[in-house]
């Protein structure tokens, strides 16, 4: 079972999301908070995100992502895209294969 069990509040952290955002270089990063079970461990099923997309805070999008398989932990994700090409802000949504929802906000400077 993910590590992430044996914290009392990981429940409240599901789906939570941390990153920032280089738009000069184009290069957007982020952290989902999330067990990413893969269904081997005795009584636990498989828990995964399943789907993630960034978009343009006026519902542009810029990338999608669909995830068939556990890939780590509270998983980190790095986008490229061309030098310039990122607004100063992105939303970030996805669902993983229980309907939780993921949602956040990516901006320049401090990590969200």
């Amino acid at each position: 079972p993910a590590n992430a069990y044996a914290s009392d509040d990981w429940e409240e952290k599901l789906g939570e999301v941390h990153g920032r955002l280089w738009s000069a270089s184009g290069r957007a990063r982020l952290v989902v908070d999330h067990p990413m079970d893969t269904g081997l461990a005795d009584g636990i099923p498989v828990f995964i995100i399943q789907d993630l997309s960034l978009q343009a805070e006026d519902g542009t999008p810029l990338a999608r992502l669909e995830l068939h398989e556990p890939v780590n932990e509270d998983p980190a994700f790095t986008f490229y895209f061309d030098a310039g090409a990122l607004p100063a802000s992105v939303k970030v949504k996805g669902r993983d294969n229980n309907g939780n929802r993921i949602r956040g906000v990516l901006s320049e400077g401090e990590l969200n």
